[in-house]
């Protein structure tokens, strides 16, 4: 067993789920823009908010309570992100969250978080987390930073055209499916940084073992 990070890897689809913020300062803003980037239904806990995060309120994308943290907060709370500077509300977050069996993170504290926030690489359908077990996050957006340098345009593309195509492979037979991704797997690894024309290559892997 990895005696050190020790987390379980997973992406989440918070698309209209319930999630909670406490704070409203610009780190609470960071948090916050990601939860909308992934289509939760964010409220904001704190008396006092950036002028970024009260425009959002004003658009009704979120909902803002201009308030003080009280567990009552977290009914029907599936996840609660806490981005204060008050360590006795963090530690009461955690404590209340946890209990409830509410996922809970709160900022730059991993001793009291029950999941962590990678750097993320976000290339449309193509999405790469790295994480540090909450120990150096700057070595994980590094990490980042460089797995980004080798992902080319056309791998992306290539992501993409496969998951247009995946309807179509799942029905092959198992033999065929098995040997349609070996054909996919060597091209990547020897075209990895300049794929040409993934769609049209693709295509004609899936053609080729079905009229074999």
């Amino acid at each position: 067993m990895n005696q050190g990070n020790n987390y379980y890897p997973v992406m989440l689809k918070l698309e209209n789920t319930k999630c909670l913020l406490i704070g409203g300062g610009k780190v609470a803003q960071r948090k916050l823009e990601k939860l909308l980037e992934s289509g939760a239904s964010v409220t904001i806990i704190s008396p006092d908010v950036t002028s970024g995060i009260e425009k959002l309120f004003n658009e009704g994308k979120i909902r803002w309570i201009a308030d003080t943290y009280k567990s009552c907060y977290l009914e029907g709370v599936w996840l609660v992100i806490c981005a204060t500077d008050d360590n006795s509300v963090n530690g009461e977050v955690f404590k209340d969250a946890t209990r409830r069996g509410i996922f809970v993170n709160v900022v730059d504290d991993p001793q009291h978080c029950t999941f962590l926030i990678p750097a993320v690489l976000n290339k449309r359908d193509l999405q790469v987390a790295v994480c540090s077990g909450g120990a150096a996050p700057v070595v994980s957006v590094k990490v980042r930073n460089k797995i980004e340098e080798i992902i080319s345009d056309d791998l992306v593309e290539a992501v993409s055209v496969l998951k247009q195509m995946r309807s179509s492979i799942k029905k092959l037979p198992s033999e065929k499916k098995r040997l349609f991704w070996k054909k996919v797997d060597e091209y990547l690894e020897n075209k990895f940084s300049s794929i040409e024309s993934p769609h049209q290559l693709f295509q004609s892997f899936l053609n080729n073992v079905n009229e074999n």
